[in-house]
């Protein structure tokens, strides 16, 4: 399923869910929010545009160092701008967490499921917003004490509220069946129950 949504400032997402279910394979949810470049890259055309008039008319710079500026600031744009984000859930095994970069650059976390607590909505209060986002609270043991963290995913993207609350339902229909599964297991009971 594929359907267009806004991010929590305006922009145009893509947002693809999937989830198989076949008995020959592993049950697999992978839900993935891509970033519509056109608008980012207008907004980049703008902005560099907007500097080199006015280093030109302003400052009177040299134009081999206004060449080097707009360089500098598309590198730093081209690193740090995320074009995709997944989650991918596979069953028996975990959560992995990925981001792509405009570059091409592909950073990937993998998360097994005996270290994730729970998949939760966390909110974070900014100076002058409230802002929703997926999280994978994870629980570790560190100096013999229990201690929780949190996973925050889609960061870069930042869905809605109204968006993140179906990801969420997609997300723990696969959560319960992993987290009832690890219990039974754990209590001694289903034979079945693949070990880790």
């Amino acid at each position: 399923m594929s359907m267009d949504l806004m991010d929590t400032n305006g922009w145009p997402l893509n947002l693809k869910q999937g989830m198989n279910d076949d008995k020959r394979h592993k049950l697999i949810c992978e839900i993935s929010v891509t970033a519509k470049q056109l608008q980012q890259n207008v907004l980049l055309f703008c902005l560099l545009l907007l500097i080199s008039v006015a280093g030109h008319i302003i400052w009177s710079w040299n134009p081999v160092l206004l060449a080097i500026i707009m360089i500098v600031l598309l590198f730093i744009y081209t690193r740090s701008s995320v074009s995709k984000e997944t989650l991918l859930l596979i069953s028996s095994l975990g959560v992995q967490i990925s981001s792509e970069y405009v570059t091409g650059r592909r950073v990937v976390k993998f998360i097994p499921f005996r270290a994730v607590q729970d998949i939760v909505i966390h909110e974070a209060v900014t100076m002058h917003k409230i802002v929703y986002y997926l999280a994978v609270l994870l629980k570790h043991k560190t100096d013999g004490e229990w201690t929780n963290s949190l996973v925050p995913v889609f960061m870069h993207s930042m869905p809605r509220l109204e968006k993140l609350q179906e990801i969420h339902a997609s997300v723990h229909k696969m959560w319960d069946f992993e987290k009832h599964q690890l219990e039974s297991f754990q209590a001694g009971g289903d034979n079945n129950v693949p070990r880790r």
